[in-house]
């Protein structure tokens, strides 16, 4: 079968102020795209071509029309400008594995690179942004996807920015800068708030510092992996955005935070530590039950269940498009 040509508006990948610009993507057959997926250097330009005609394609996601380009370009890692091309990143494995859901009709929204509500540590808000936002009628799930990304957690404490954990008014900024900020001031949002809402914030801030100074306690405690795949820093940031989420928003679905790992690479550890300690507090803050975490998903999992299954924008299907060469990297 041979993909149609196409004329598509792009935006040169990598600049904040894009200039625009027309790209024609040649008709390429589906032996030829397995033929580049399946080598070692590949070719970046028929690759990027292939790739971006997918991104800017519109699907209808939350009631409005979107494309994922949008997302990876604004995300805060500058997905598109070098991580995305990488056989060595999640980002373009992550988009291929779940873009296809954005067919699917019981998935009524779909995201990737979304941004999470954040703490207010200086003057505006700072989000965290989660792999994948995935709604259906009964479940939002968000999905943090590991591939060969490696982690130091030794530092943890030193790495997470004190906003998180420092309880007083008076904390250092990433850049050393002595900031002056209640926590109160730190663990919220702009809107409106209703009692039951400011509960559950008030339990946040006696309680997520807590989190974050059992999990310090454990990591100076015991030896922890250097090439571990869970980076703990990232994952308490997560948290703390999914716990700002629910309060923020009362959604009625329960909630899943899935880290769905390369399946060669060794448990961790820490995580399952971490997750304990992190599934207590979020059944603290907001009831038994509302959010479930879970490290047990691994990406081979994925491809048994929707190997068949055609990517988005492309008569490949998640096998072809993941294929053996460029899986098997590690």
């Amino acid at each position: 079968m041979v993909l149609p040509p196409k004329f598509f508006l792009a935006m040169n990948v990598g600049t904040r102020f894009a200039k625009r610009r027309y790209i024609f993507v040649k008709p390429l057959n589906v032996s030829i795209m397995n033929n580049i997926m399946n080598k070692k250097e590949l070719e970046l330009e028929q690759l990027k071509c292939f790739y971006l005609s997918r991104l800017i394609t519109p699907y209808e996601g939350g009631g409005k029309k979107k494309i994922f380009f949008d997302q990876f370009s604004n995300g805060n890692g500058n997905e598109l400008k070098n991580k995305f091309w990488s056989r060595r990143s999640s980002s373009r494995l992550c988009f291929d594995l779940y873009s296809c859901h954005a067919n699917n009709p019981q998935v009524l929204d779909i995201e990737f690179e979304y941004k999470l509500p954040g703490i207010f540590s200086g003057r505006n808000e700072s989000p965290a942004n989660m792999d994948v936002y995935i709604k259906t009628k009964n479940r939002i799930i968000f999905i943090e996807s590991k591939f060969t990304e490696i982690a130091k957690n030794k530092k943890y404490k030193k790495d997470l920015p004190e906003a998180y954990w420092k309880t007083g008014d008076t904390y250092h900024s990433s850049k050393g800068i002595e900031v002056t900020k209640s926590i109160e001031e730190r663990f919220t949002f702009k809107e409106d708030q209703t009692e039951k809402q400011k509960a559950q914030l008030n339990n946040m801030r006696e309680a997520f510092p807590a989190f974050c100074g059992e999990v310090s306690e454990y990591i100076e405690k015991h030896e922890v992996r250097p090439n571990d795949w869970f980076d703990a820093k990232q994952e308490t940031c997560h948290i703390f955005g999914i716990l700002l989420y629910v309060i923020k928003f009362q959604p009625e679905e329960k909630i899943e935070f899935c880290n769905i790992v390369y399946d060669k690479r060794e448990p961790s550890v820490l995580a399952k530590k971490f997750v304990e300690s992190a599934q207590a507090l979020f059944d603290e803050i907001l009831g038994k039950d509302k959010v479930k975490y879970n490290i047990d998903c691994k990406i081979k999992d994925i491809l048994d269940r929707y190997g068949n299954e055609r990517g988005f924008a492309t008569e490949l299907t998640l096998k072809q498009l993941i294929s053996k060469e460029y899986y098997d990297v590690l």
